[in-house]
């Protein structure tokens, strides 16, 4: 990512939802990009969902991850 010109990456938390062994984390994200020679810098704005699982030990970790862009 650093390579492609990403500068910054913000991500909120909206809602975060329990069941069971499962947390679902909803949120937002906002990435600054400078790409290699573009002469301004790109911000996209987007939303996120991330599913966390709970082992057996009690941690949470991430089993999926995604992400979209707002921009049409």
């Amino acid at each position: 990512m650093i390579d492609s010109g990403v500068q910054a990456l913000d991500l909120e938390t909206i809602e975060v939802m329990e069941a069971g062994d499962l947390s679902v984390e909803i949120g937002r994200v906002t990435v600054t990009i400078q790409p290699p020679g573009a002469p301004a810098t790109i911000v996209q704005n987007g939303k996120s969902v991330v599913v966390w699982r709970r082992q057996k030990d009690g941690t949470l970790k991430i089993a999926v991850d995604t992400f979209n862009t707002d921009r049409r």
